[in-house]
């Protein structure tokens, strides 16, 4: 009897034993390899794997390489056993002093890895001492794992050991953090193929899939451009005034290569199938590297001419969605640019852990396309609320000032998810979302449960609080039995004033006594020789004045009434400027009223206690050689850099008269210049200008209108 073609049914019988073979084989590869998600994975179980996961790939070389159509990468046996508790030796972080050595640099070096270890020395774990360090940081170039790039620097293993410092602390890589942003080479471009051995290092690497990223161990990275500013903390594209409008020209857009050939040209040369020329726009060039230019297909030179007439920042700064495919590897840049333009990212790049997500809670800036079902993006964007959009909008703005606007914002949040991780009581993942975040992370007795989530919505419990301290400094002993008494008696009608702290410069003995003061019905404190700190601040608002401020019981109530309206601005009736000097090269401390301004003293002034903690902070740990004078400005620029509002400025005028004499105009000379410095020099500490410019008019046209609804929602 004959079958198939002629064949008997002994050699039918033997074909279907060897088929089944081969698929038994084939399932038991597909059983072994297949990725292990986790449950922050934002995909479809198995969404890294090829449509046709049931078949048996082979490769041209006949290996198994190309089994995983998105993610085509070497595992190293034994790295997914890393843990902070198997890799790491948390005894070295004595008392949770968290310190990073960076060794000696080992040229040569590209721009971008110099920019990442400036930030390294800049940041105030930075230690010079490797038997103090928690943490450790190779000079030796590791961002650019690419053989074909020109900055890709050979023989690493050799080069790093010839480091007698390398080679006394490197113990297998333990409490080591290596920084990477491509691996690999053309044509599988494989994730892990570093070309040297990390041993137990932590990963901090761009382009990170969940199959291969070490939860709680590595660090996903954004991949970031050789021009990102080093320092700073560079705006986003969105201006404040239309942050409410949700729909923009184009519903959703992307410009960019196509990919004839290769790992990534899958999705891309399937995206025109969504092109409507209308509101979704996608432009694809089949212009990128010599080999392309023998394979391009018929829709080449039309791709090719549609592609020039569009300009690629105008598209993301007029489009509600920008679409982010993979590139070669998993990540691209076009992920950052999107972010500062404000343009929500749909990212399509099935597999990809994204940058920080330790901290970062992605699903409120981004949205998630499946690469297999491209055809349902459309929909799924039509498909997003208004509300929703400007929600989105705003994180990504959030997001990229905080963590992404610099290399130094990118490092330094890097360190912050590793100092985390032994934190006693970790900040939540909510916290990391909103504004002041990371700027808070720093300070020791802060605790993660108890830090409120300031700015943006009202804060919980903070339209019921109803008093405030104040601070009060005592500038004479002569003004002791005088105005001090009279400020009191102020402050002693004040409903609102529900504590009091006065500081002196001499011992108690020869200054205030106190056994007198039975009237005084605010309780109080007393601090001689020494200083008011945050923590002993019971109330949110802390007013400071001087003893012979000559303030009245409704000067207090009206400035902590417009304190209330706007907790995260400093809001006083003393105001100044800043402008840039472009004859000198220099910014000048201007106090002569112009209308405008970006700074308001702190004298009569309620300022929040969180930007008292953090003074106190920077003051300790970041510019412990800045002059005293110059916390005033210093104050100014943490409420700026956390709130990205100016001050708000209340009537108000100074009580003390000044008599002008050519002494006293000499002492406002002299004062004036350190002043100048001050501005100077903290603008060189913080690598940027955080300063915000507000006018006396805008204020006065805010104060027409409920205040908040004028403000921007950066927690929405």
């Amino acid at each position: 009897m004959a079958g198939w073609n002629g064949f008997s049914t002994k050699r039918q019988l033997r074909y279907l034993f060897v088929g089944a073979i081969a698929l038994l084989v084939c399932g038991m590869v597909y059983r072994s390899t297949r990725p292990v998600h986790t449950t922050d994975d934002p995909y479809l179980d198995g969404a890294v794997e090829t449509a046709e996961a049931g078949s048996c790939p082979v490769a041209i070389d006949g290996t198994m390489e190309g089994f995983y159509a998105f993610n085509n990468e070497h595992v190293r046996p034994g790295d997914g056993e890393c843990t902070m508790e198997t890799c790491f030796n948390a005894s070295m972080c004595k008392d949770q002093q968290f310190r990073v050595y960076v060794y000696a640099v080992i040229e040569p070096i590209s721009q971008i890895y110099s920019n990442v270890l400036s930030a390294l020395r800049r940041s105030p774990y930075f230690t010079e001492n490797p038997d103090e360090a928690c943490l450790f940081v190779l000079g030796l170039d590791t961002m650019e794992r690419d053989s074909l790039s020109n900055i890709y620097v050979k023989n690493v293993n050799e080069k790093m050991h010839l480091d007698p410092v390398v080679q006394q602390y490197w113990n297998g890589g333990r409490n080591h953090f290596i920084f990477n942003l491509k691996a690999g080479t053309f044509p599988y471009y494989h994730e892990k193929d570093l070309g040297f051995d990390i041993g137990q290092a932590i990963l901090a690497k761009a382009s990170m899939s969940f199959r291969n990223f070490r939860q709680g161990f590595d660090v996903s990275l954004p991949l970031f451009q050789s021009s990102l500013p080093p320092r700073g903390e560079n705006a986003g594209y969105v201006v404040i005034r239309q942050s409410r409008l949700a729909r923009r020209k184009y519903l959703l857009s992307f410009k960019g290569k196509r990919y004839l050939y290769g790992i990534g040209s899958d999705s891309r040369n399937f995206l025109y199938h969504i092109n409507n020329q209308d509101d979704i726009l996608i432009l694809t060039t089949c212009e990128h590297g010599k080999l392309s230019r023998s394979i391009r297909d018929e829709r080449c030179d039309d791709d090719d001419q549609q592609y020039v007439r569009y300009d690629y920042q105008m598209l993301l700064n007029n489009s509600t969605f920008c679409l982010v495919p993979r590139g070669r590897r998993l990540d691209s840049f076009r992920f950052l640019e999107a972010l500062q333009a404000g343009c929500i990212p749909v990212i399509l790049s099935n597999g990809i852990v994204l940058p920080f997500s330790e901290i970062i809670d992605w699903k409120k800036a981004v949205l998630f396309a499946d690469e297999r079902l491209i055809t349902h993006i459309p929909t799924m964007v039509r498909a997003i609320e208004s509300e929703q959009i400007v929600a989105m909008r705003q994180q990504t703005q959030i997001l990229w000032r905080q963590y992404f606007s610099s290399v130094e914002r990118i490092v330094l949040t890097a360190l912050e998810i590793i100092r985390n991780r032994f934190l006693v009581h970790r900040f939540p993942k909510s916290f990391f979302n909103t504004y002041p975040s990371i700027h808070l992370t720093h300070i020791p007795y802060l605790n993660p449960k108890t830090v409120p989530l300031l700015f943006g919505e009202p804060i919980s419990g903070l339209a019921e609080e109803d008093t405030f301290t104040v601070h009060i400094t005592i500038t004479s002993e002569k003004n002791i039995h005088t105005k001090l008494l009279q400020l009191l008696k102020t402050l002693n009608r004040t409903p609102s004033v529900g504590f009091i702290f006065i500081t002196t410069d001499w011992k108690e003995s020869t200054g205030i006594a106190v056994k007198g003061w039975t009237w005084l019905n605010v309780p109080f404190e007393v601090i001689s020789l020494g200083k008011l700190t945050a923590e002993k601040v019971e109330t949110q608002a802390v007013m400071s004045v001087r003893d012979d401020c000559g303030l009245t019981s409704e000067n207090l109530q009206q400035g902590f009434r417009s304190w209330r309206t706007s907790p995260d601005r400093i809001v006083g009736p003393h105001s100044a400027s800043h402008a840039w000097d472009e004859f000198n090269g220099r910014w000048q401390y201007l106090t002569k009223n112009t209308g405008d301004y970006s700074l308001v003293t702190t004298e009569n002034a309620f300022v929040h206690v969180e930007y008292h903690a953090l003074l106190e902070h920077y003051l300790d740990k970041v510019t412990p050689k800045l002059p005293a004078v110059c916390s005033d400005i210093l104050l100014n620029f943490i409420a700026a850099m956390v709130s990205k509002l100016p001050p708000l400025k209340i009537s108000g005028k100074r009580s003390n008269k000044i008599v002008v004499t050519d002494d006293s105009l000499s002492r406002w000379a002299e004062e004036h210049r350190r002043q100048r410095e001050c501005l100077n020099q903290l603008y060189e500490t913080f690598g940027y200008m955080p300063l915000v410019r507000s006018s006396e008019a805008e204020e006065a046209s805010y104060a027409k209108e409920d205040f908040l609804d004028h403000r921007w929602n950066y927690t929405a």
